[in-house]
């Protein structure tokens, strides 16, 4: 007899909301989610962020849109917003099932500062990869 024994992980987000923006008000609006993520015997893990739906974001200048308006924002892995979230590695000792909660920090500005956007609903979406 034999087995083949599948590493296998599951992941779920908390919803970002920034709540209103007002572009006279310079000041940074940051919001927090957080990553759920549960695996099953694994060793190391990347979990990488996309740059969302948007055409023209990228990881370090991620856009959230209503129509063909665009809203930068950023996604960081520290309080001190100067590290862009993309790839976060961990380790694991080898015994599953275990579940992690990782943070994902925001700012929705300044992204610059000040942007002049049309009123509307901005949203985007973000991919999250899990390589094990």
């Amino acid at each position: 007899m034999n087995a083949n024994v599948l590493a296998v992980c599951s992941v779920s987000a908390t919803n970002l909301n920034f709540g209103d923006y007002d572009a006279s008000n310079p000041s940074a609006r940051s919001s927090t989610s957080a990553l759920s993520i549960t695996c099953f015997q694994w060793t190391r893990l990347y979990v990488a962020l996309g740059a969302g739906a948007a055409a023209g974001a990228a990881v370090d200048n991620r856009k959230m849109t209503s129509g063909a308006h665009a809203l930068n924002y950023g996604l960081y892995s520290n309080a001190s917003h100067t590290t862009v979230w993309a790839t976060y590695a961990l380790d694991s000792d080898g015994r599953g099932p275990r579940a992690m909660a990782i943070a994902v920090l925001d700012r929705a500005w300044p992204n610059p500062p000040g942007q002049h956007v049309a009123n509307g609903s901005y949203s985007d979406t973000i991919t999250v990869t899990l390589t094990y």
